[in-house]
């Protein structure tokens, strides 16, 4: 009969190869804190090294939070990994600096840093992936975690065994596995034990100062007196949600090309399109046009998403703000996420246009030309080309945005009408009204650019000289 370690460790070894965490010829790097999970998880995947084919590396982080205790850990980890042969860095880092700095609680301050490290130190080690040995106790106090903040089916669905971890503090970036999430703590505790791995205990692990350690100590106990499986039944209930999760990111992904559309610093959703997929799809495409954004999910909670799908059926130049100072907005029959609201830089003043010649400004290059009535031919369309009755047009031409009350008589009207109206007539962006550059005579605004001519300075039977002007964005 297999012993409980042996069953431990076929367990874990089955996980690695279902959720395919591991590829021969890999090196990872352990996250050891010096406690019964992580020191279980050094000691098995020392075990299986071999088999796997893999190498390791010993990485252990002193948060500067408990003095002498940390430094006691820090001891224990690097003599555990001598013991075992392997290669161990240790650091110390300023974690309430990190707090202080980044106006973030100490728990996630202490989660970054610790990412940081880890991501840093994986780059110079050229280790393939970082592991970490969270358990299924861990995954149940995640959930219930998620559910008290407020969550969707992702957060229901808990940690996945493998994913990217991105910083939004630091831009730190490591790929991580979790091939402990099918034990339990009396698993990796009974591990130690048999081993006679004495691992350290962390006395702020009782602090009820941390939401997760109260979750453990005063909640989960309190859940228990209901169902006393609570912790099995949370961890199913993610392993379920999680499936559907892949199901639906499947869909979602033979979507996400036709509907999202990244340009620079913003995404753009074509919003009939999301809204003719099921809500849950339509999670699944804010959620990955976020990510196209920001990089990762963090800090988008499911209140967030359900603020945005408000928001695709609301009127055009509906607007809301959203964590990390981005910003979602209804543009006509499009959506647009940015980091921060646009607003265009242009210059007030008048810009001579050069004829012939070429002219720098408003985000474009100008240039001006002459050709013969007879030589002209029209050439295909091009917003940024525009053709004129040289006579009509003058050569006193310049560059400016608009102005309050501005005018002009679009081509094929008789009548003058608003700047401000053709624009919202056209559809014209909000966001690049102020930014468009008008060509204008002393009398007249001739051209809005890649938009419309005016009447009065279109080619006819009686043009006898053709003014070209290109404007060609920079």
């Amino acid at each position: 009969m297999n012993t409980p370690t042996e069953m431990i460790s076929s367990k874990v070894k089955q996980s690695l190869q279902q959720n395919k965490l591991v590829s021969p010829g890999e090196k990872w790097l352990v996250g050891v804190s010096g406690g019964p999970d992580s020191v279980c998880l050094l000691h098995l995947l020392n075990l299986l090294k071999d088999n796997l084919g893999i190498t390791l590396h010993v990485a252990h982080l002193n948060h500067g939070l408990r003095s002498r205790a940390a430094s006691a850990d820090a001891d224990y980890v690097a003599d555990l990994a001598r013991l075992l042969g392997i290669p161990y860095t240790g650091a110390k880092k300023d974690v309430r600096g990190f707090k202080k700095e980044h106006h973030c609680s100490l728990e996630e301050a202490a989660r970054e840093v610790r990412y940081l490290f880890l991501s840093q130190l994986a780059g110079e080690v050229n280790a393939d992936k970082v592991a970490v040995a969270h358990t299924a106790d861990d995954q149940a106090e995640t959930i219930l975690l998620h559910l008290l903040r407020g969550t969707g089916s992702k957060g229901l669905a808990g940690m996945s065994a493998v994913e990217k971890w991105d910083s939004c503090f630091t831009g730190a970036d490591i790929t991580v596995v979790r091939p402990l999430l099918d034990l339990w703590r009396y698993d990796t505790e009974a591990y130690c034990e048999y081993y006679r791995l004495s691992p350290r205990r962390d006395a702020s692990n009782s602090s009820p100062r941390f939401v997760r350690n109260r979750i453990r100590s005063e909640l989960l106990p309190l859940l228990q007196s209901f169902n006393p499986r609570i912790k099995e039944s949370l961890v199913k209930t993610g392993q379920l949600v999680s499936g559907e999760q892949e199901s639906l990111r499947a869909l979602a992904s033979t979507l996400e090309d036709k509907l999202l559309r990244k340009e620079d610093n913003r995404v753009t959703l074509d919003i009939d399109g999301v809204l003719a997929c099921s809500s849950s799809l339509q999670g699944h495409i804010l959620r990955s046009a976020w990510n196209l954004l920001a990089g990762n999910l963090r800090d988008l909670e499911a209140r967030h998403v359900e603020k945005m799908k408000l928001l695709l059926r609301q009127r055009t130049g509906t607007r809301i703000h959203l964590p990390g100072r981005r910003i979602f907005y209804r543009e006509y029959n499009q959506a647009i996420l940015i980091p921060k609201e646009y607003t265009a830089t242009v210059s007030h003043e008048p810009l001579k246009l050069k004829i012939p010649g070429e002219t720098e400004g408003m985000g474009f290059t100008f240039r001006a030309y002459f050709v013969p009535c007879q030589a002209f031919q029209e050439k295909s369309l091009n917003r940024y080309q525009a053709y004129f009755d040289a006579r009509a047009a003058g050569c006193e031409l310049t560059i400016r945005p608009r102005a309050p009350g501005d005018r002009f008589r679009p081509f094929g009207m008789q009548g003058e009408k608003k700047v401000q109206d053709f624009m919202v007539d056209a559809r014209v962006p909000r966001r690049l009204r102020d930014s468009i550059p008008l060509v204008c005579s002393p009398e007249h605004i001739l051209w809005i650019v890649g938009w419309r001519l005016d009447e009065r300075v279109r080619i006819t039977g009686n043009t006898e000289k053709v003014l070209v002007i290109e404007a060609i964005p920079r």
